[in-house]
């Protein structure tokens, strides 16, 4: 009788570990891509419903995080449409989590961990984590960041995409509802929607991945689910943790063909009653430059922003004639090219 109990409670064990592996995957590595065939941006309407009156939104690119160091890229339609070299130094990136002007990190709901990072039993890659809650749980932003994407988004279902101001991404995918809109300004804690049911397994999962220049790699590395605290404020990243893929060469097509269109709108082909304008030859000795400028924010420091725009702090202070580094206030405008 003994033995038999033994047995059960071996396969009761089993069978619970087996489950928490083989949850469907909704998302893997190829999603993203897929993702990119979608032509349409749909409209959600419980956001159009909901009062934005009282909010904030980055109305200049200047105030969108990490706008220089992802090549002034903001994409509100697609999680990865271009490929950024990652900036690694001897092999190693650097990223401070939280600085003190932050809001502290907020883990973002009050679920347990259902399926990790990386390939699973049945050789899928999973690019985030899946944690399990219920349905119409809140859930919440990590960090202080801006709004990149609020949509629905092929298999992603419902998703938001939140960058943050050293340059991380954090996505949020699998809402019920979505509670903020595109270049919202939010801090951390902020309830960006509600939880959904992911669509193989009927569970109620939020999906989450964390993200550099457009790269996921494993949540794990910032976050100890298990405590629900940061494991460290100096994040430390290799090549190896990042898992790249190219760009499907059809969506580059198509993009090039976009932007084709444009141009021949903005400059339509001469006729025989029309001359086009002539434009001077650029002489290669003399490149042209183009200026770019910086406002300050609360906070910010003449080293972070040189690493933002990846220059040097000398540099900066040159082009600002600036004599002492530490001479900076929160809204004063920089040259950073």
């Amino acid at each position: 009788m003994d033995t038999m109990r033994l047995i059960t409670f071996v396969f009761i064990l089993v069978s619970l570990n087996c489950g928490a592996q083989n949850i469907a995957v909704d998302i893997d590595e190829q999603t993203q891509n897929r993702a990119l065939a979608i032509r349409e941006k749909t409209v959600l309407s419980e956001i159009a419903e909901y009062d934005f009156s009282d909010k904030n939104f980055v109305d200049v690119n200047y105030h969108i995080p990490a706008y220089g160091l992802y090549n002034e890229l903001w994409d509100n339609d697609h999680l990865r449409s271009s490929h950024i070299q990652i900036p690694f130094s001897d092999g190693l990136l650097k990223i401070i989590l939280l600085e003190s002007h932050n809001s502290p990190f907020v883990f973002p709901c009050r679920g347990s961990l259902a399926l990790a990072y990386g390939k699973t039993r049945r050789n899928i890659f999973h690019t985030g984590v899946d944690i399990f809650l219920q349905e119409n749980d809140p859930v919440h932003v990590c960090f202080d960041g801006v709004v990149r994407m609020a949509r629905e988004y092929g298999d992603y279902g419902k998703i938001v995409v939140v960058r943050h101001y050293n340059g991380l991404e954090t996505v949020y995918s699998r809402l019920n509802r979505i509670q903020v809109r595109e270049n919202q300004i939010i801090k951390a804690g902020h309830i960006i929607g509600f939880a959904g049911r992911a669509g193989n397994t009927g569970e109620a999962l939020l999906h989450f991945e964390t993200r550099f220049l457009n790269e996921h790699f494993d949540p794990a590395l910032i976050i100890n689910f298990e405590s629900r605290m940061l494991r460290t404020n100096i994040l430390t990243l290799t090549p190896s943790d990042f898992s790249i893929l190219p760009i499907p060469a059809s969506f580059l097509k198509k993009e090039k063909n976009k932007i084709e269109d444009e141009t021949q709108e903005d400059f339509p082909t001469a006729t025989d009653t029309d001359t086009m304008p002539t434009t001077a030859t650029p002489n290669p000795s003399q490149p042209e430059t183009i200026t770019k400028y910086h406002v300050i924010q609360k906070g910010e420091t003449l080293f972070r922003i040189a690493n933002q725009y990846n220059t040097s702090v000398e540099e900066l202070m040159k082009l600002n004639n600036i004599k002492n580094a530490t001479h900076i206030q929160a809204g004063q405008k920089l040259r950073v090219k």
